[in-house]
């Protein structure tokens, strides 16, 4: 020890070499997603956020959502999402078809009421223009 001490920052180089060698690195982590190693023990939402914590943005937020639907749930939570999707899907189409018709689509104006409408569209006039339409203001 006398002959050749040891540096002065032994214990940051001790430090710095554990840290990378057990460190999981954002390749690492990217890996695992994909791969779908991640734990699945725990609530929906619990196995969502070790996803979005394993991303750290490398990811699309579609990429997640599908390896958490790929995820090795529980067959009945993925028949209730399943089924949640078809139901929000169906939801839409009565939607799309209880919604009011355009005014041109509905029925046309029935014949008695034609010949007023051209009245309704054309200005009324003041009862000097009426009378005097050449000059009213005389």
């Amino acid at each position: 020890l006398l002959l050749n001490p040891p540096s002065a920052n032994i214990y940051r180089r001790v430090e710095s070499r554990i840290i990378t060698t057990f460190a999981v690195f954002p390749e690492a982590k990217l890996r695992n997603l994909l791969k779908g190693q991640v734990f699945t023990d725990g609530k929906p939402s619990l196995i969502l956020s070790r996803l979005r914590n394993l991303n750290d943005g490398a990811c699309d937020h579609a990429v997640i959502r599908s390896v958490f639907s790929d995820s090795s749930m529980e067959s009945d939570l993925k028949r209730v999402l399943a089924s949640v999707v078809s139901l929000s899907e169906k939801l839409a189409r009565l939607e799309a078809r209880n919604k009011p018709r355009p005014r041109s689509a509905r029925r046309s104006v029935p014949n008695r009421n034609r010949g007023r409408s051209a009245e309704r569209t054309t200005p009324r006039l003041c009862v000097a223009h009426s009378k005097y339409p050449e000059n009213p203001t005389s």
